[in-house]
């Protein structure tokens, strides 16, 4: 399970994201302070419309590809924003936010998709 983000302009663009990355990607896009936390946590659900400009889609893709100079395929951003190389355990923590971490290669390809998109919204 997770959600799919549409470009506006072209609903057969499209990328799919499971919700243990997202979670992480929206506590990304939050730092950032770029949108307004209604919105962020609109965009934690599915099928809510909510809709992220072509500009902010380029601002956050920027913002990625500046995190992502500083890591190496395989590391992952972790719930506090931090990175590490330790793969996923895959056991289940006390804390669910301890489960959650975006790995380097779906953020490079949620990146390279904002670079592409006339803005998007998650579904």
């Amino acid at each position: 399970m997770g959600v799919w983000i549409e470009d506006l302009a072209d609903e057969d663009h499209d990328l799919k994201v499971n919700w243990w990355n997202w979670r992480v990607i929206l506590r990304i896009i939050e730092a950032m302070g770029l949108i307004d936390n209604e919105r962020i946590e609109m965009m934690g659900y599915n099928f809510t419309g909510v809709k992220v400009s072509k500009e902010e889609s380029r601002q956050i893709a920027a913002h990625l590809r500046d995190r992502l100079s500083n890591m190496n395929p395989g590391e992952r951003i972790l719930w506090d924003l931090s990175k590490t190389s330790e793969p996923d355990s895959g056991v289940f923590h006390e804390d669910p936010s301890d489960d959650y971490s975006a790995l380097y290669h779906v953020l490079k390809d949620f990146s390279e998709f904002l670079d592409e998109c006339d803005g998007f919204t998650v579904s």
